[in-house]
């Protein structure tokens, strides 16, 4: 299991070779990229805005490799024990997405804001899982559903 700052962030593709990451990232011609961050970001002790310059430079590295690329981030979902930390974290990635030509997804909301892990895990048909951090497949599954619903009422726009 990963624990402390051996789990994956916004931080780890920056932690890679840039040359090669572009290089690679420019070979496959994407024409959407999706980024999913925020949730383990929720434990860590780092200021918050530390993050925005963390996605402005993961976002560089995808223009650097296909300047017209559509991206979207997604952003965390509901933790429990980070009630506080949350909307900070979520804010600061939803700044940043905008800021560089990136649509947001609020992950967040779409599970049903503050308190919803805590709600999912309670369910007769959990759909958060014991942990309070990580949704059971039911409920991945229902934010897929919505975020390709999402997706798609904008496609085209």
């Amino acid at each position: 299991s990963l624990r402390g700052r051996d789990r994956p962030t916004v931080s780890t593709p920056l932690s890679w070779d840039e040359a090669s990451w572009v290089a690679e990232a420019s070979r496959r011609k994407p024409d959407l990229v999706i980024f999913e961050y925020g949730t383990n970001e929720l434990g860590d002790t780092d200021d918050p805005s530390i993050y925005t310059g963390q996605i402005a430079a993961l976002l560089a590295r995808v223009r650097a490799a296909s300047p017209g690329v559509s991206c979207a981030m997604l952003g965390p979902t509901d933790r429990i024990g980070t009630e506080a930390r949350t909307p900070l974290v979520r804010d600061g990635m939803k700044a940043a997405a905008a800021k560089n030509g990136c649509r947001f997804w609020d992950t967040y909301e779409a599970m049903g804001g503050a308190g919803s892990m805590a709600k999912w895990q309670s369910e007769p048909n959990p759909r958060g899982s014991g942990d309070g951090i990580h949704p059971r497949s039911s409920g991945y599954r229902e934010l897929g559903v919505k975020l390709y619903d999402d997706l798609m009422a904008g496609y085209g726009k």
